[in-house]
């Protein structure tokens, strides 16, 4: 099992432990007469859905376990998938995002998306001359020492030869960081930086700032936030404070937080139970795309968990998770479509076809677009190759992209300069770049 299904283990009832062990049980039994016994497993453990060249298609499915649930009238235990689980990489649960399903059901879908937890990535692409002239004060740090709160000078090409006469350089600005956002108090900063810290294992900072996004109402965040309580990682293991937190995050829009919150409430975790209420948060999921709670939405159809039983629907539900990539369903797909009619079996099969997932919020989801520091990050590059050049240093024509010129022209001037020669951009290497600058033109 997982860690998560380890520590779930440790804060459930006798009861609940005694109930996974009989699902677990059920399911691995052929002579059981449990719905469940055939490919009924834990996500975690499932194989992932190949296209023609070996490559995984569809990303890992990241359900930390399952869990058992005593269902009247089902004449066994139910195993639902369990909650997700906070990783310390870049996988993420399935998630639906464009479907096209066929008639026949035998067709897989178009294209699938992983949310990124950790936003976009700082593109390296030349800036236009456009887009030069467009950078604007809010792209730097305000208050601090020389060049902070100034724009990046349109740029013109520099000759690399030493000057013939004294140029016209810009002052190099010191470049809004993450960090330094994330401190001065922006969430999608703050939620950013936090995230990098737990991936650098430095859980309480981690906590710290992933915390204060989720205090500002950063929905991202607060679903975070809740999986490190969960953890006890940086923060007191505590289910009740995960709940809320995931109850908030759910309201929010984080559709795996409607996933986790749906778990919460069919299993009575750190606060009430109610399948009901669980019935309708795992639809609200499962209309989001979240694969694991299209599973468990058939399952609860299936033994009527707070909601009225109907194969009809069971099925439904199976055929959407199994055309979304879920490894399990097929084989329940078949199991229903024996036993139902056949224009009953049609009729869901038909349904399911034209299936649409819910569009969900960006932002709320971790999904956040390029930042103030990513641009400023470039504007500052695009100042150190005009210096350079207006310096003697052949940095190339300034673009923004610190590549292998840039990085070799840096490592020239730290060598005449004194500093170590590492070919790396600091705050050393801006303030004696601009000692120079300003020499140069006095």
């Amino acid at each position: 099992g997982s860690d998560l299904l380890e520590d779930t283990q440790d804060g459930a009832t006798d009861y609940l432990s005694r109930a996974r062990q009989a699902a677990i049980a059920a399911a691995d039994d052929p002579k059981s007469g449990s719905k469940l016994r055939r490919g009924r497993r834990s996500a975690a453990s499932a194989t992932p859905k190949t296209g023609k060249s070996g490559a995984r298609k569809f990303p890992i499915m990241a359900a930390a376990s399952v869990f058992a649930l005593a269902a009247a009238g089902a004449g066994g235990w139910v195993a639902l998938r369990g909650k997700q689980i906070f990783t310390e990489t870049s996988d993420a649960p399935t998630i639906v995002t464009k479907s096209s399903l066929v008639a026949s059901n035998e067709a897989t879908l178009a294209a699938a998306e992983e949310p990124s937890l950790t936003g976009v990535e700082f593109a390296e692409a030349p800036l236009s001359a456009a887009v030069n002239e467009a950078l604007e004060e809010d792209l730097f740090e305000e208050g601090s020492t020389a060049g902070i709160g100034e724009t990046a000078t349109p740029v013109e090409t520099v000759a690399a030869a030493a000057p013939t006469e004294t140029p016209d350089l810009p002052e190099i600005p010191m470049a809004l960081t993450l960090e330094r956002a994330a401190l001065n108090g922006n969430p999608i900063a703050q939620f950013k930086w936090g995230l990098e810290r737990h991936q650098a294992q430095d859980h309480v900072a981690a906590a710290e700032f992933i915390g204060r996004a989720a205090e500002q109402g950063l929905p991202a965040a607060q679903y975070q936030f809740a999986k490190l309580h969960e953890r006890g990682l940086g923060v007191p293991r505590d289910f009740k404070i995960a709940r809320s937190w995931t109850e908030r995050a759910a309201n929010g829009g984080n559709i795996l937080a409607m996933h986790d919150l749906a778990v919460f409430f069919a299993d009575g975790e750190g606060g009430s139970q109610s399948y009901a209420a669980a019935a309708e948060w795992t639809r609200k999921a499962a209309d989001f795309g979240v694969v694991d709670s299209q599973y468990n939405m058939a399952l609860m159809y299936e033994n009527g968990l707070g909601i009225s039983p109907s194969q009809v629907e069971a099925l439904y539900w199976y055929e959407i998770a199994a055309a979304s990539g879920d490894a399990s369903a097929p084989g329940n797909v078949a199991t229903l479509r024996e036993a139902l009619p056949l224009d009953k079996a049609q009729q869901a099969q038909r349904r399911a076809s034209v299936w649409t997932v819910s569009r969900r919020d960006p932002e709320a989801n971790g999904e956040f677009g390029s930042q103030t520091w990513d641009r400023s990050t470039q504007a500052q590059v695009v100042a150190i190759q005009t210096v350079l050049n207006g310096l003697g240093y052949d940095a190339g024509a300034p673009d923004g992209v610190a590549g292998a010129g840039t990085r070799t022209a840096i490592r020239a001037f730290q060598a005449d300069s004194g500093l170590e020669t590492d070919g790396e951009i600091s705050d050393a290497l801006v303030a004696a770049l601009n000692a120079q600058a300003q020499g140069l033109a006095g």
